[in-house]
């Protein structure tokens, strides 16, 4: 007899927790880490989703070139070299700065454009022109 009172209540309780797990997207909403995105100008918009979802083609067309990196490492000169070098260039911690949080972690600095992390991470003018960041690969292949 116990029984058949707890069961309709766990039935509930799965179903409650299924729904409240659901993801956002589904219904069309933004993703959590791309929510106060909307402050932001198109050009930032598309660039912040395109490493959201590392679309490395949108990245890479976002880019003003050539991208310079330190020496001894190459200069990034084309959009195809972009997209290969872009596993190199995008960890975690560049990641989370241009997309956790995007219209707190990009600041406008008048003329000198957008940059993400207080321009220690990503300078945007209608392009990216600059990536003062290396990420932990490119920092072993300089030391190398």
């Amino acid at each position: 007899m116990r029984n058949k009172k707890i069961f309709p209540l766990l039935l509930a309780a799965v179903a409650l927790s299924v729904a409240a797990c659901s993801s956002s997207n589904s219904r069309g909403e933004a993703a959590p880490e791309l929510l106060g995105i909307d402050s932001l100008p198109p050009d930032i918009q598309n660039l912040v989703r395109a490493v959201a979802k590392n679309d490395t083609l949108s990245f890479a067309a976002a880019v003003s070139y050539p991208l310079q990196r330190p020496y001894p490492l190459r200069d990034i000169a084309t959009d195809s070299a972009m997209r290969t070098y872009y596993g190199v260039l995008m960890d975690d911690s560049l990641r989370n700065v241009i997309i956790d949080n995007p219209g707190k972690s990009w600041v406008d600095c008048g003329w000198r454009g957008w940059s993400a992390g207080d321009g220690n991470y990503i300078w945007f003018d209608g392009g990216i022109y600059a990536i003062p960041y290396m990420s932990k690969r490119e920092t072993a292949m300089r030391d190398s």
